[in-house]
């Protein structure tokens, strides 16, 4: 899959608003894929989607993981909450917070 990752998203907003301006310029993205998918409950999801900027232990346990890329693309963590017609991919580059972050469709 193609995503248009944002960087240092700290909220969902910043993610939507970069990825648009992103389209504008005609940005064309870049390969990834799914290597892990985390569903997280609700309060979870609001303090990770207004605070992305945080480290998380899920993120750094996904790192522990040791994803390597596939033939160009980078892996990366979905993130979802029920009820939710979309959800965040993360392309951590090792760190423990949403570097880089895309929606993903669902």
């Amino acid at each position: 899959m193609r995503a248009i990752f944002v960087r240092k998203p700290a909220t969902l907003e910043d993610i939507f608003d970069g990825m648009e301006a992103r389209r504008r310029g005609h940005t064309p993205g870049e390969e990834a894929y799914v290597a892990a998918e985390i569903i997280l409950a609700a309060g979870e999801w609001e303090a990770f989607a207004s605070g992305m900027l945080r480290d998380r232990h899920w993120i750094r346990e996904f790192n522990e993981q040791n994803h390597k890329a596939r033939n160009g693309a980078v892996p990366c963590l979905r993130v979802s909450t029920a009820n939710l017609n979309y959800a965040v991919l993360i392309h951590t580059s090792g760190y423990g917070y949403a570097r880089y972050a895309s929606i993903d469709p669902a």
